[in-house]
């Protein structure tokens, strides 16, 4: 005997869902979202976790590949995508300088540098310097990408803190500082610019540790009886004793004083 019968099947359809790659900088967080076009009520699992929600909050050191399993609900059909994470690095950024140190007045150019090429780079200073006294190569210079330093020129009057952010293609940023020693010109006085003959000359200096005297900016004046070259910061001379180091028919004498800082 034969017997023929049917019998309907319902073949569901396993859900399509898609996730976007990322991009983020070390030290970031990156959110996946997984999207279904549909209807129907999903339940999600990231990584064999039931998270039962399509998004994913991921804190990765290094580059990573995540993910995601969609269920409808009554359903044992899944449907998978993966998403990757890409991590790069922020440069590593060095200030350097002509000059370790300048005196009040004085120009100073630093260089901002890094192990990749810069794509910008942004300058702050702390105190603010008056913009007739300092240039940039770009305060906010966009390199094309092939070079990798940028250039800021100041003449400073106090000690100085400059902040490069340096930031390569990838938008990942670094932070540099440097600070910049400005000592202030020693203070010269004296007794009077013109003297009478016969009468003595007192010249005082401060704001240096040691002292250097000088006639009109010339060489270094070598006398042993007056000893104008001393290590303090007075010279006291009589009248004799300019005449005598600084030569007669003068009715008026000019010194100069270098201080050295320590």
């Amino acid at each position: 005997c034969i017997g023929n019968g049917t019998h309907k099947i319902k073949v569901n359809k396993a859900p399509v869902i898609t996730v976007q790659d990322q991009t983020i900088c070390k030290g970031e967080s990156a959110t996946l979202t997984a999207v279904y076009d549909g209807d129907d009520e999903i339940s999600w699992n990231w990584m064999g976790q039931n998270n039962q929600t399509n998004t994913l909050k991921v804190y990765p050191l290094s580059d990573q590949t995540y993910t995601v399993t969609a269920t409808v609900a009554g359903q044992t059909c899944e449907g998978k995508a993966e998403a990757s994470v890409k991590v790069h690095s922020a440069p590593y950024v060095n200030i350097t300088a002509n000059k370790t140190s300048i005196c009040e007045g004085e120009n100073i150019q630093l260089k901002a540098s890094a192990d990749v090429p810069i794509y910008k780079t942004t300058w702050g200073h702390t105190p603010n310097v008056p913009a007739d006294d300092i240039s940039y190569d770009g305060k906010e210079y966009v390199s094309n990408l092939g070079r990798n330093d940028s250039i800021i020129n100041a003449k400073l009057s106090d000690v100085t803190l400059f902040t490069a952010t340096v930031q390569n293609e990838f938008g990942c940023t670094a932070i540099k500082t440097a600070s910049v020693l400005v000592f202030k010109k020693p203070v010269i006085q004296t007794d009077a610019e013109t003297i009478c003959d016969g009468t003595n000359l007192d010249i005082s200096a401060t704001g240096a540790s040691t002292y250097k005297w000088f006639k009109n900016q010339q060489t270094n004046i070598n006398n042993p009886t007056a000893q104008p070259i001393t290590t303090g910061t007075r010279l006291q001379m009589s009248d004799a004793q300019l005449k005598s180091n600084f030569g007669t028919g003068l009715s008026s004498y000019t010194f100069y004083v270098i201080g050295e800082e320590n």
